[in-house]
């Protein structure tokens, strides 16, 4: 049973008044050690060895994920959708989570609406329903907290007006509050950056600290209010992990959990700063881990949050992780059910390794729980390699009109083009691909490819020179360049084959073409 308002102000009450009475660590956290113990007998378990997804493999995982995905209703979809091959996803887990992220909420264009007709009160009751509907309905685990992440946790000062609007309209709003808190934190957030605080300017960091102080006035007031908001306690320890201090987070930290020992959310928050960077330690991670299990049956969102703790074990979200070794420890590790934005990092991972297999499955996941444009446009580079230049195609052409000004798209389009034999089609999405970002290597690349196998030298010599521009120390402009002097043929040259001598010569891999320019310049000379 939810504690009633009444007693959770007693357990928040140190936040009332910016006392720090309360202990500062969860009770199972309280003696979680710096490095987890290790028996001293034990043997260490061997390397695992980077087995990818086989083809037949990710066929058989594509074909059902197609199918699936012709479900109209986003729910019903997540639900009958595919899980990763050879893993083994705690099935309550994925239930609750596709519930989740379909379930209804309120957007701030809904809540901006509702504030300027002066119905401040109604988008109050709506949130009350849903903080009810949190603490009550197990089919609606974390609804409150999902409505403000998404529609509050934004860093723009173009909101700020509605949310002060809202503030002035119902001064005794809780919810009203937290918002506000919410938007400060993330503002906070912007203005510091992301860069670390060493190269931070000096003038970004007093706007942190600035922003952060009106956020912690208005998350305090709003828990004075209302205690039971956990979105509140979230972003507390978001700005005490930022500039407020390690206490002030923990402390958060503690009031939150003992208000909502299992939400989704607080754990979410609460694995970050347990990383080492932010001042945590190993063992304060495993601590969490073992907190999350322990509620899981309670909420099986929990799941997700302990997988989370495996990746940050081995700082999966600040490196490429594209080495074997890191890959396999990826693939080991996401065998257990993650939420969409580990999925999205696994796939760039996969994606920087050149490992499609793994790249189309990792983003259908994360098309699965989150369906947005980028993540069918990503998955659509990923099917191109593995057979299905069709389907990419149909894909990039759906999501493009809400990728508008999006280089990206039209490459992806001469990408399945290409793999199609459609060449004429693919040079012109080529060319509008390099017009929208000229720093668009692949593409200049491909068109190098088509001007100079068609004979179209001027194209090809204009190609060569962008290729060198964007980046000299890179053999392939100068390929171009030289293929446009051998074959058209063109003056230089010898000037050519000097500079490519000169930066590419001691390179193994360009000593064949290397000779064979320095045969065409010998040829050119008798």
């Amino acid at each position: 049973m939810a504690a009633t308002v009444a007693a959770t102000l007693a357990l928040a009450g140190w936040w009332l008044h910016g006392s720090v009475t309360a202990p500062a660590t969860h009770p199972a956290l309280a003696s979680a050690p710096a490095q987890p113990p290790a028996a001293a007998s034990a043997a260490q378990p061997p390397p695992l060895r980077f087995e990818p997804f086989t083809q037949t493999q990710v066929d058989q995982f594509l074909s059902q994920a197609r199918k699936v995905e012709a479900i109209n209703d986003p729910l019903q979809r997540c639900l009958a959708y595919p899980d990763p091959p050879g893993s083994h996803w705690n099935a309550d887990a994925v239930k609750a989570y596709c519930h989740y992220r379909y379930q209804p909420g309120i957007s701030f264009d809904e809540a901006r609406r509702l504030i300027e007709r002066g119905h401040a009160a109604e988008l109050d009751r709506q949130l009350a329903d849903a903080l009810h509907q949190q603490l009550t309905d197990p089919a609606a685990r974390g609804m409150l907290d999902h409505i403000y992440q998404n529609a509050f946790d934004d860093g723009s000062f173009d909101i700020r007006p509605t949310l002060d609007a809202w503030k002035r309209q119902s001064p005794n709003s809780a919810f009203a509050y937290a918002a506000s808190g919410m938007a400060y934190a993330r503002m906070a957030a912007t203005a510091r950056g992301e860069k670390f605080i060493s190269d931070t300017p000096p003038d970004a960091i007093l706007s942190m600290d600035r922003l952060a102080q009106e956020a912690d006035t208005d998350l305090r007031h709003a828990i004075a209010l209302d205690p039971r908001l956990t979105p509140v306690y979230a972003s507390m320890m978001d700005i005490g992990r930022m500039t407020l201090g390690r206490d002030y987070a923990l402390q958060a930290r503690e009031a939150g959990l003992k208000i909502a020992p299992a939400d989704f959310l607080l754990y979410a928050t609460a694995n970050v700063m347990a990383e080492p960077k932010w001042g945590g330690t190993p063992g304060e991670l495993e601590a969490l881990r073992r907190l999350e299990l322990s509620h899981a049956a309670q909420n099986p969102l929990l799941y997700l949050n302990a997988t989370d703790v495996r990746l940050r074990e081995f700082n999966f979200y600040s490196c490429r992780c594209d080495t074997p070794p890191e890959l396999a420890l990826m693939m080991h590790t996401l065998q257990d059910v993650a939420s969409f934005d580990p999925l999205d990092s696994a796939g760039q991972s996969a994606d920087t390794a050149q490992q499609h297999t793994l790249a189309a499955v990792y983003y259908a996941e994360v098309i699965r729980f989150a369906n947005r444009p980028n993540d069918r446009l990503s998955r659509a580079f990923a099917l191109v390699p593995l057979g299905y230049p069709s389907w990419a195609r149909d894909e990039i052409s759906a999501v493009a009109p809400q990728l508008p000004g999006k280089g990206a798209v039209y490459r992806g389009l001469g990408y399945a083009d290409l793999e199609l034999e459609e060449n004429t089609r693919a040079t012109g999405e080529l060319e509008q691909a390099v017009r929208l970002d000229p720093t668009d290597k692949w593409s200049w690349e491909s068109l190098g490819l088509i001007y100079g196998g068609t004979g179209q030298w001027d194209n090809a010599w204009d190609v060569a020179d962008q290729l060198i521009r964007i980046e000299p120390d890179a053999p392939d402009g100068w390929q171009l360049r030289a293929q446009v002097q051998m074959e058209q043929p063109r003056a230089g040259l010898a000037d050519t084959v000097q500079a490519f001598a000169e930066r590419f010569g001691d390179r193994p891999d360009q000593q064949a073409a290397l000779n064979r320019m320095r045969d065409a310049l010998a040829h050119l000379k008798h």
